[in-house]
């Protein structure tokens, strides 16, 4: 017998009530929906600096030094240092089902809040998956700078393959010192926190002003995006894949070479689209190995640096501007 595939509902409604409540249900779940995995488990999170901003310090010129002959002063000069803040945004994923929505053995209420809640969970997840790659432009023009925004502030970090729009790659230094998400605090003290309440009474309104009974859940946080300074991260864009304009060993290459000699050794992730990984497989095609394996690691920096997948990664960008 063929599978036969139902129909989608949303969960709370009356038709997904009754999904959810058919006895013949089994308790195996499975997801379609792509939720984060590589990166997120990658990048470190560190508490913000205070409530819903976290600052930092950027050294910007070293302290001068010389050489000098006995009995011979010498002038040097103190070094420069300045503050970087970032303004959190609230990341809000809560929600609110009828009261009456579970009547049956199959799954309590308290059951079905629970669930409802990991899955709303799970989505944010994947939101700031999608908001620490893509940014403001690329993703929620209300959420927080993301890794396009800030790294164009840095400037010469940046190669431009000169393609057509495409796909991307970054070279990074993930790390609490140097990038890495953000969770702040409702209010100072309360740091470090996405907050999921139990669920409570609501008076909700159905959208015609007649009220229901309702239980919700808050889930929220504020989050951000920590580049702790100008050699924490690298680019190459504008890569759509013609001749000449693809992600190859050659490209990884000059990426690594943006990083100065004291910065290389912190280079722990090369994070790109599948698309990316398939145009990096390709390159690596010959007579004598037809089909190569897709590689986990980069290994031209002389040591292996892991290859991180995410599918946050947008392989149709317009033609960004250098």
């Amino acid at each position: 017998m063929a599978y036969v595939e139902g129909t989608a509902q949303y969960t709370n409604t009356l038709a997904g009530m009754l999904r959810i409540n058919d006895a013949n249900l089994s308790d195996v779940e499975f997801s379609d929906i792509i939720q984060p995995t590589q990166f997120m488990r990658a990048l470190p999170f560190v508490p913000a600096s205070r409530g819903n901003y976290h600052s930092w310090t950027v050294e910007t010129v070293a302290p001068s030094f010389d050489f000098r002959e006995i009995n011979a002063g010498v002038t040097n000069t103190a070094g420069k240092e300045k503050t970087v803040t970032a303004e959190l945004k609230l990341l809000d994923a809560s929600f609110q089902r009828d009261k009456a929505s579970i009547l049956t053995p199959k799954m309590s209420f308290e059951q079905y809040m629970a669930r409802e809640g990991m899955k709303s969970l799970n989505a944010s997840l994947c939101g700031i998956e999608k908001q620490l790659i893509l940014g403001t432009s690329g993703n929620k023009a209300t959420g927080f700078d993301g890794l396009p925004n800030i790294l164009d502030i840095w400037g010469n970090m940046g190669i431009d393959v000169e393609g057509a729009g495409g796909t991307r790659v970054y070279m990074l230094c993930l790390g609490v010192d140097r990038i890495a998400g953000i969770v702040g605090g409702a209010s100072i003290g309360k740091e470090g926190n996405i907050d999921m309440s139990d669920p409570y009474d609501v008076a909700a309104d159905d959208g015609t002003g007649k009220l229901f009974g309702a239980k919700r859940v808050d889930i929220t946080g504020w989050m951000g995006l920590q580049i702790a300074g100008a050699y924490s991260g690298a680019v190459a864009f504008n890569i759509d894949g013609t001749s000449g304009k693809t992600l190859d060993d050659d490209l990884l290459a000059e990426l690594f070479t943006k990083f100065p000699s004291q910065y290389q050794q912190d280079v722990n992730c090369i994070l790109m689209s599948r698309v990316g990984l398939k145009q990096l497989r390709d390159s690596m095609v010959t007579d004598l190995v037809p089909s190569p394996t897709f590689q986990t690691n980069w290994g031209g920096a002389g040591r292996p640096i892991p290859i991180i997948v995410s599918d946050a990664i947008d392989d149709a960008e317009s033609t960004e501007v250098s």
